[in-house]
């Protein structure tokens, strides 16, 4: 009984003498921004880092450095401030398109071996510099703006889901590539432009939002998603009540909405590379441009069948791009492997088959209400 009072005595006092951490001595990095250094390939750095001092005004500061590692970046950072820079709360990171072009691994690798680190964070690639992004708008905390720019627009089915995982588990695997958010400045804030395709951890280019939502409608089942659609106004020329349109547009425009998707990529001719991309789509019809008789079932029937057509043409564009750049962001080469079972596919065996690859797709869009035309 002594000896275990003793031991709780001083365990007790073992806590008790552990240093505390005080938190207004600590930097906490919320955002870490790369760009690359003309003269010698080096990094220039940006941290974002929040203070808890009654005495500082300004709650979040800005620090920069130059290095040629993220470690080295971040202790060149620690020397320009009273704070120890801490990451354990990092949300976002930021690269230059300058310096993406070049490859953003040797910066991302380091996280691995950083347990501070949060497990979870968000990847952007900046048409400016990533120091741009970061320090456009002091008024405000970039770092919550940026995560939450990302976040709503996954959780609203806008952007396909990716964050660092996502992005380090298609650059390992054989056979997909990573895609990213990609932002620009547009009065003094930073907005998502289009996403970012990678071949490996390089960015060669990138998707507007409506092929990217053609390669989320390929990889990803929609819930509730919305997408604003044009069509020919020629195959309907006779449903169209009387037109008050002065312009007499040749196309007519709507919204699909609450739109549900499943989609499969099968592989079904493996000696000639041939695949059926199959994809059911529910949605509901919302702000016709015109005043379609959509209440008549044949114009229904005939408005599903064109909106499947214009999907195979635009999906068929996205294929012709990502093929011609040679990157793989719906994952063909992953389900060759998988159907398959070719353990000697290598990186540089799908790059080369994979620009030869053809690509059906089967749509098929069922328009189940028409919301205030009902």
């Amino acid at each position: 009984m002594k000896k275990r009072s003793l031991i709780v005595l001083m365990l007790t006092l073992l806590v008790g003498c552990a240093p505390p951490k005080q938190i207004e001595t600590l930097g906490i990095v919320s955002s870490y921004g790369a760009d690359l250094l003309h003269e010698d390939k080096a990094l220039d750095n940006t941290f974002l880092y929040k203070q808890f001092d009654p005495d500082i005004p300004e709650a979040i500061q800005a620090v920069e450095s130059q290095a040629n590692t993220y470690e080295g970046a971040l202790d060149t950072a620690n020397l320009k401030t009273n704070y120890k820079l801490v990451t354990g709360q990092i949300r976002v990171k930021v690269f230059g398109k300058e310096l993406a072009e070049t490859g953003i691994m040797r910066v991302l690798s380091p996280h691995f071996k950083n347990a501070e680190e949060p497990a979870s964070l968000y990847l952007l690639v900046s048409e400016t510099t990533a120091r741009e992004v970061l320090t456009i708008d002091t008024s405000i905390d970039l770092s919550k703006y940026l995560y939450n720019l990302i976040d709503n627009n996954q959780k609203r089915e806008i952007l396909p889901e990716s964050d660092f995982f996502d992005f380090v588990h298609k650059y390992e695997d054989i056979g997909i590539d990573p895609i990213q958010p990609l932002v620009t400045i547009e009065k003094q804030k930073p907005v998502i432009e289009s996403i970012a395709l990678f071949q490996n951890d390089v960015y060669v280019d990138s998707l507007s939002p409506k092929q990217t939502f053609l390669v989320k409608l390929m990889t990803e089942s929609f819930k509730a998603g919305k997408q604003e659609m044009s069509l020919s106004k020629q195959p309907f020329e006779e449903f169209i009540e009387e037109d008050e349109d002065k312009h007499k547009d040749e196309e007519f425009h709507f919204v699909l909405s609450e739109i549900r998707s499943k989609s499969k990529i099968l592989l079904n001719d493996k000696k000639n590379l041939s695949y059926d991309v199959n994809i059911s789509l529910d949605a509901r019809l919302m702000e016709l441009s015109v005043p379609l008789l959509i209440k008549d079932e044949k114009v229904l029937k005939k408005l599903e069948k064109q909106i499947e057509d214009n999907f195979k043409e635009q999906l068929q564009e996205v294929m012709d791009k990502t093929k011609e750049l040679n990157v793989d962001p719906m994952g063909f080469g992953t389900t060759y492997n998988q159907e398959t079972r070719n353990n000697e596919l290598t990186e540089e065996k799908w790059r080369e088959m994979y620009p030869n690859i053809d690509v059906n797709f089967n749509i098929d869009v069922n328009i189940i209400r028409h919301g205030i035309f009902d």
